[in-house]
């Protein structure tokens, strides 16, 4: 009896509790499809590649496993299979971001609280930032994440929906902050890209979520 390889792992001897996975389909020369996924880990604030699997993946015919040679190893574009692997999965948390604000509305089959849903969704949302192949947006990292604006948010929208006048200046005081970058950062919230608070009146506080509808 004859065994043969159709699958390759190789992994670091250590990674975090926050690894995270990206993976996709990729073809070798010969045409045959193979699964390729990676294990990422957040090391200094970049998702970086610490471990990797490559295995048969069943063809359009649903035929046999395929052999996996080192010839093929050496095929495999490293860098550009990685790179299109942390595309695609950054493109899943997005959607699953947007997804957190389908379901916190009212009338909906599957219910969150609105706070729990603005949390979830910037934690999405940072994790497809930090996913994405690092360069594809250019620049140096922001100085405040997008679990900061998360906190932004969830703050201002505690004290307004605490009966608060000036949420901009809580939130201020309660991290810290100057008013001109508190009120810069509950901005940077309202953009529709980010989708932490929504839009107001200029120069009126609100925007809070869980307040549509009411008078």
């Amino acid at each position: 009896m004859t065994t043969l390889c159709h699958g390759f792992t190789f992994v670091g001897m250590e990674w975090e509790d926050e690894e995270q996975g990206a993976w996709c389909l990729w073809r070798s020369k010969d045409g045959k499809p193979w699964w390729v996924s990676f294990r990422l880990v957040e090391i200094e604030g970049r998702m970086e590649c610490v471990g990797m699997e490559v295995r048969s993946w069943p063809d359009d015919e649903g035929g046999a496993p395929s052999q996996l040679y080192a010839s093929t190893l050496r095929e495999l574009p490293f860098a550009d299979v990685l790179a299109r692997a942390r595309r695609e999965r950054a493109g899943k948390l997005d959607q699953r971001a947007e997804s957190w604000k389908t379901i916190s509305q009212p009338g909906s089959k599957i219910t969150v609280d609105p706070l729990t849903a603005l949390a979830l969704t910037a934690m999405d949302k940072h994790d497809a930032a930090l996913m994405n192949p690092p360069g594809q947006k250019g620049g140096r990292h922001a100085k405040y994440t997008l679990a900061d604006l998360a906190r932004v948010a969830a703050l201002y929208s505690e004290k307004w929906t605490g009966g608060s006048t000036s949420p901009t200046k809580d939130v201020a005081t309660a991290l810290g902050l100057t008013p001109n970058v508190a009120a810069k950062l509950v901005m940077r919230c309202r953009d529709p890209k980010i989708g932490l608070l929504g839009p107001t009146e200029k120069r009126k506080a609100g925007g809070i979520k869980r307040q549509e509808g009411k008078p």
